[in-house]
């Protein structure tokens, strides 16, 4: 299974369940920290064949404001320690050799959907690591599968969703979700949705159970619909359009000195269970990579189309 992490949700999760720690110079570390060891527990759990790390470029100009001016403009500016930690962060994953995609104007669900897409085209089964409920849509059962791996909002451990689990949480099957969420908006990007109607009535819409009252409603608002379908739908996202990697995309030996001022930045170099747990990490992820009947890196090639 191939395994893309959404790097900006396991970021914010681990920034604010570990904000109090510092480092060794006071310094914010809670996220670094935090992201290391849950890390771990994902290697551990999931047992991926690849990891890939998508991050989202958040400091240029996003595509989808070139369509909706004001997506995502309510939303309050980022914390400038965040901003740095994940810079730490990405060098030193860069430094343990692993995989990132990081792409101008796209999200991290962006890269997401063009890497799946690019996975099942190989015959390739694939783990979505989110919280994002906008990954849902990419859910498929059967050979190759793709299912979401939902951290638990309490304790450890994933929530797995496959179709029966996305069917029996929205109502309708993963293909039409980019509909029921252009419909009734999404409030979170700021999306304006059909005044009035929410899930259920969306739901009902689109399944041909909705009252004459809320179908002329839907239907008087199609043009909006159409409009946000354009930024909702990421079946229109492909290899092609995410362009070339910002970030080592490749996997490559570990860089020690690398590692290490990575974290002494955060100041975590004198925390040993932070380098214990990477290095323990990387151990694992080799040894479940070193049982594949081919060579990783040919796979990883196949699998990026040869980017880097």
């Amino acid at each position: 299974m191939i395994l893309l992490i959404d790097a900006d949700s396991l970021a914010y999760r681990n920034y604010f369940a570990h904000s109090e720690l510092l480092g060794s110079e006071g310094q914010y570390a809670g996220l670094v920290f935090g992201f290391v060891q849950s890390l771990k527990k994902v290697v551990e759990e999931l047992v991926p064949g690849l990891i890939t790390f998508c991050w989202g470029d958040v400091r240029s100009r996003l595509w989808r404001r070139d369509v909706l001016p004001n997506y995502k403009a309510h939303r309050n500016s980022t914390p400038t320690d965040f901003s740095f930690q994940c810079d730490v962060l990405m060098d030193l994953l860069s430094a343990a050799g692993l995989p990132q995609v990081k792409c101008p104007v796209f999200e991290a669900d962006d890269i997401i959907a063009a890497l799946t897409k690019q996975a099942l085209e190989l015959k390739k089964s694939v783990g979505i690591l989110t919280s994002d409920h906008d990954m849902h849509q990419l859910v498929r059962d059967g050979e190759p599968f793709v299912k979401v791996f939902s951290p638990k909002s309490v304790g450890s451990g994933y929530q797995v969703l496959g179709e029966t689990q996305i069917i029996e949480k929205w109502g309708v099957p993963p293909t039409a979700l980019p509909q029921l969420f252009s419909i009734r908006g999404e409030k979170g990007d700021g999306i304006p949705g059909v005044p009035g109607v929410g899930k259920i009535r969306a739901k009902q819409y689109l399944l041909g159970e909705a009252s004459p009252t809320v179908r002329e409603k839907i239907n008087s608002h199609l043009e909006l619909i159409r409009t946000n379908l354009k930024l909702i739908d990421l079946s229109f996202i492909s290899i092609e359009d995410i362009g070339d990697s910002e970030l080592p995309i490749l996997s490559q030996p570990m860089n020690t000195v690398a590692v290490m001022t990575a974290l002494k930045r955060v100041g975590l170099l004198k925390k040993q269970s932070t380098l214990q747990s990477l290095k323990e990490t990387l151990g694992l992820y080799e040894a479940i990579r070193s049982q594949g009947a081919h060579s990783q890196l040919e796979i990883e090639e196949e699998f990026f189309g040869r980017r880097g």
